[in-house]
């Protein structure tokens, strides 16, 4: 279906993303990093967003603006513990959106989480967790100096 299809596209546009920002982030600033995705994100949804454009309300843009600016924040943020950290230990955080999603679902518009929102997260909060303590255990080993003889 049509919906599984933009799944599996999204989840490989962020997988190109990652190693992307990665990539990049040898030689170029978080902000032109950050700066270059935006770019790349409003050419790309130009001509989709025009056939369907309506002109928001004041309230609109205000709330518009609001996400704008974290979905930056959070964004550049991302770049910084992509270019600081290792990818294997950061991409597992980015897994950490589905139970963060369904909390602020809950607290802000009182949706409760389905019988599978609350199996998939815990699997992943379980995973993530066990991905970061076996990552930290492969880091601890590899940084330790051998004793002296």
């Amino acid at each position: 279906t049509a919906a599984s299809f933009a799944a599996v596209a999204g989840a490989f546009s962020m997988a190109f993303a990652m190693v992307f920002v990665k990539f990049l982030s040898r030689t170029e600033t978080s902000i032109a990093i950050l700066a270059f995705f935006s770019l790349s994100a409003i050419f790309t949804t130009l001509i989709p967003t025009i056939t369907v454009w309506q002109t928001p309300s004041l309230i609109q843009i205000g709330w518009l603006a609001l996400v704008g600016g974290l979905g930056s924040m959070g964004q550049y943020l991302y770049i910084r513990a992509y270019r600081i950290g290792d990818a294997s230990v950061v991409a597992p955080f980015n897994f950490l959106q589905l139970p963060f999603a369904a909390c602020l679902g809950y607290l802000v518009f009182a949706e409760m989480p389905g019988h599978a929102t609350l199996v998939g997260g815990s699997i992943i909060i379980v995973s993530v967790l066990y991905i970061m303590r076996r990552e930290a255990v492969v880091h601890r080993k590899v940084n330790q100096i051998p004793p002296v003889a």
